[in-house]
């Protein structure tokens, strides 16, 4: 943007997801929002046949055995070399002389959501705000490439896992994060989601949208598949965290019922006057069925003290999954917008879902 009044800027750095590459619809609608912002095309999971980079990786067949070769080593696996580019985008964004070092952000869809998990725990405190869309950490539990992990020997598996999975870098992320997903999702499960989530040491929020893969379905996710910011809730979210945080946003959380109980509660810390309550639970056959496979019926939550939310369980409904969650207008700066922010997933009288 133009910077007409000598003011530092915030940051941003722009992540691709799988299968794609560096776009400027990205870039550009984030400068009009006032940012300076870089989109770098990373090598190792991206359109081969139309990446504008070129590394070791341009001629391979595009594919989970990219990122997850059969023998690893720290070097030898496309993903040092994306890492890198990452790594190497976001000093150069840093480098700028119109830029804030302390107003940092990342953002990143799918592959790009892993992406800017990872580098927000090697960046730790150089970054300030982080929204991943659909990515996660801890591929070992139930994201693209967990198949491949299972079928290595252990030393190989563990190779992975040390030097290339986001979930084990997560305890040096300062960042406040944002993680929206999906609970069908083929590619980043919410067993994976749920771990990233508690393994970012604190500043993190999380919003399940159901019945969808790779789209959330509530308020505050996309709006349309040519929307060049990937989200909705993003620049509201953005300019929240670099105001410094404060009201604090929300934070839904289950509330522990007796396993014969008839409601699903939850609290909300920090809970809005005028937010929107909502459950959804996913009914469990006795052979329980895949994530992506899985139908998520709605109940309306009813409001109660102290940002208290419960419903009532429909005697018929057996064993089940649920989530809860909130709907409600973030305001920041010159934005108003839709924000969904949700609990975990759980197993009816149990913990979190596995």
């Amino acid at each position: 943007p133009a910077n007409t009044a000598g003011k530092k800027l915030p940051g941003m750095l722009v992540c691709h997801g799988g299968g794609g590459m560096a776009h400027e619809g990205g870039p550009i609608a984030w400068a009009r929002l006032g940012y300076v912002a870089i989109a770098p095309d990373l090598p190792g999971y991206g359109a081969n046949d139309k990446m504008l980079s070129i590394s070791r990786v341009t001629r391979m067949p595009f594919g989970a055995g990219q990122i997850i070769p059969p023998k690893p080593t720290p070097y030898v696996c496309v993903l040092f070399d994306a890492v890198t580019a990452g790594l190497r985008a976001f000093n150069l964004l840093e480098a700028q002389p119109d830029v804030d070092p302390q107003k940092l952000c990342m953002t990143g869809i799918s592959w790009g959501g892993y992406m800017v998990t990872m580098l927000s725990g090697l960046l730790d405190e150089r970054v300030k705000g982080v929204f991943d869309l659909y990515g996660s950490g801890f591929y070992q539990l139930e994201a693209i490439g967990s198949g491949e992990l299972k079928k290595m020997d252990e030393a190989d598996r563990n190779t992975w896992l040390r030097c290339f999975d986001a979930g084990t870098r997560l305890n040096r992320c300062r960042a406040t994060c944002l993680l929206y997903s999906a609970t069908n999702d083929i590619f980043f499960k919410p067993p994976s989601v749920m771990a990233t989530l508690d393994a970012i040491p604190a500043g993190k929020y999380l919003c399940f949208g159901p019945n969808k893969s790779h789209y959330m379905s509530l308020p505050g996710g996309p709006v349309r598949w040519d929307y060049p910011i990937s989200a909705e809730i993003e620049p509201a979210f953005f300019a929240h965290v670099l105001a410094g945080g404060n009201p604090p946003l929300p934070e839904p959380n289950a509330v522990a019922v007796p396993r014969d109980g008839k409601v699903l509660k939850f609290s909300v810390k920090n809970c809005p006057d005028r937010a929107t309550g909502w459950f959804y639970v996913s009914w469990l056959p006795d052979q329980s069925r895949a994530w992506d496979a899985r139908d998520w019926a709605r109940l309306e939550a009813v409001p109660g003290s102290h940002g208290e939310f419960t419903c009532a369980i429909p005697e018929s409904l057996g064993a089940f999954d649920w989530f809860g969650g909130i709907t409600f207008t973030l305001k920041a700066g010159a934005f108003a917008q839709p924000m969904s922010l949700s609990t975990k997933i759980y197993r009816c009288g149990e913990g979190p879902a596995k």
